[in-house]
């Protein structure tokens, strides 16, 4: 059977990479936190689109709020 070689990441490629793991491990670490002083934490993904891309790009609101409140974001939306 022939073996697959992927083809070698650019630089750009490989610090985008890094920035993403970077940013989830943080992300992950905020919503820990928020969840351990008491916050409901929601998450939605967000469809963009932009001009350097064809395909949509899945982007993510992510809102703490005490339990029972509203956040000032849905509040403005009244």
């Amino acid at each position: 059977m022939a073996e697959i070689h992927e083809f070698p990441k650019t630089k750009t490629q490989r610090e985008a990479e890094q920035r993403l793991i970077e940013a989830m491990r943080n992300v992950n670490d905020a919503i820990r936190s928020a969840a351990k002083c008491g916050f409901e934490v929601s998450i939605v993904p967000v469809t963009a689109f932009a001009t350097y891309s064809a395909d949509p790009l899945p982007l993510v609101n992510i809102q703490a709020h005490l339990p029972g409140r509203l956040s000032r974001q849905e509040v403005a939306d009244f």
